[in-house]
């Protein structure tokens, strides 16, 4: 059985001191299997599970972890994370194969915690785009 290709862009664009554009530039990144969450994270909160984010290093084609409020992302243990991620409200923590750099992550996936220190509710979005093979 055939498996269906997955397209994820990544749009960045650059501008001058006074806002003038600079240029835009636009990468788009194929994958099999996409796995999207979205979700609120409620003020004063640590280390909250989030449900089926796994995915293997070698597999990945982009990731993107997106956030409205200032919040800590830890990968695969909340205690001793491989990753510690820290986003400022509007922030990202993203890549991908079109990138000059090698993926950041240190390994697999197997879990993502959140943590809102801050007084607002934080909506949260992950996603990512893999290959069914590496």
């Amino acid at each position: 059985m055939a498996t269906a290709t997955k397209t994820a862009k990544e749009i960045l664009t650059y501008t001058d001191d006074a806002g003038n554009l600079i240029t835009s530039v636009t990468r788009s990144v194929s994958g099999d299997l996409s796995q999207p969450f979205k979700d609120t994270f409620a003020a004063a909160t640590t280390n909250v599970a989030v449900p089926a984010i796994i995915f293997a290093k070698a597999r990945t084609q982009y990731f993107v972890f997106i956030s409205d409020q200032p919040v800590t992302i830890k990968t695969n243990n909340a205690t001793t994370p491989q990753e510690t991620i820290t986003l400022t409200a509007g922030g990202a923590y993203a890549w991908n194969t079109g990138h000059a750099e090698p993926n950041p992550l240190a390994g697999d996936v197997n879990g993502v915690f959140v943590t809102n220190a801050g007084t607002a509710v934080a909506t949260v979005s992950i996603y990512t785009l893999l290959n069914a093979t590496p």
